[in-house]
């Protein structure tokens, strides 16, 4: 149904339940690889009202996930990316490069399909990246992602 920002959490919501088992599994399989998943976690058994284009009631689930103001920036792998990934990777610390290649590296090996989430370039810490939306299935992103940062080390 879209994603919503509440404070300094992020929302997705699903009008169905239909995908509760995967994407929770999902989440727990990136929580227990070590891979950065901005703390997420599902919620089933909540009734959302939809108003657009009318009034609608569904039960459905969320995905809830920490939210990153700036300086952290989204990066995504989908449709025409890999210039706003250099963008961000032009600000990027040595440190933070590491932290992303170290990241990158574990979801190529875990196989995140559409890898997207927050980086944060200019720190000095190797805790850079927070992936969100995980899927598993293709690499492909995630290794011409990790290639890129590679350029830059």
């Amino acid at each position: 149904m879209g994603v919503w920002k509440k404070t300094s959490r992020a929302y997705k919501l699903f009008k169905t339940t239909n995908q509760y088992d995967r994407v929770t599994k999902d989440i727990e399989t990136a929580k227990h690889q070590g891979l950065p998943y901005a703390g997420a976690s599902t919620a089933q058994g909540l009734v959302y009202t939809y108003e657009n284009p009318k009034y609608r009631h569904y039960q459905g689930f969320a995905v809830v996930a920490t939210w990153y103001d700036p300086p952290w920036m989204w990066f995504d792998g989908q449709g025409i990316w890999e210039a706003a990934f250099r963008d961000i990777l032009d600000l990027a610390t040595h440190n933070a490069l590491k932290g992303i290649k170290t990241s990158m590296e574990l979801a190529v090996k875990l196989k995140v399909s559409d890898p997207q989430g927050f980086i944060y370039p200019t720190t000095q810490s190797k805790n850079t990246i927070q992936f969100v939306d995980i899927h598993y299935g293709s690499d492909v992103i995630a290794k011409q992602m990790l290639a890129i940062v590679e350029e830059y080390m």
